[in-house]
């Protein structure tokens, strides 16, 4: 992510890390120690934010992965054969596929009726079909409600009336 920061800084990008707040709409007021003014016709404003833990029992007992700590899970000694993915965005779809076809078991929950909630119904279940061709295990409508970690390399997933264990446990970013 930084070095994206670098590449809008050359591009003539004001980048401002930190918080602040608005006074009016041509007026940005970065927070302490530097409290700067700042006014324009127009600002854009990225958030880096984690996912939330949104209210799932022990989710946040546990050593869980995000998309962005995708290589932490390449690095370990031992690799998880069994993967929950909590999550059913696109890019939650293209890591399942990726660490499917790299020969990771992986199951994806997703709360939604089907994957790619904001996408058609119709191309949703298309892309779900081929998921679960290649050998992905997808349940919709699937609110997790519980996580533990059973043992080191072991974690118990919930989520309704289905319960199974799995070696690591992936959190969507847009949780």
């Amino acid at each position: 992510p930084y070095d994206r920061l670098e590449l809008l800084q050359t591009s003539g990008v004001d980048v401002i890390l930190g918080t602040g707040k608005f006074s009016d709409r041509s007026t940005f007021t970065t927070s302490k120690p530097s409290q700067r003014k700042l006014q324009a016709r127009a600002f854009a404003i990225a958030v880096d934010r984690s996912p939330p833990l949104r209210q799932i029992m022990g989710l946040s007992e546990i050593d869980y992965l995000t998309c962005g700590q995708l290589l932490q899970l390449l690095q370990l000694e031992r690799l998880p054969k069994k993967l929950a993915v909590i999550g059913g965005s696109a890019i939650d779809c293209i890591v399942a596929q990726t660490l499917c076809r790299l020969g990771y078991n992986v199951t994806i929950f997703a709360d939604s009726p089907h994957i790619l909630a904001p996408l058609d119904v119709e191309i949703a279940r298309i892309l779900q079909a081929q998921l679960e061709v290649e050998g992905i295990t997808i349940y919709t409508s699937s609110r997790i409600t519980a996580v533990a970690q059973r043992t080191q390399t072991s974690y118990q997933l919930w989520a309704g009336e289905h319960t199974s264990d799995y070696e690591q446990i992936l959190l969507s970013s847009q949780q």
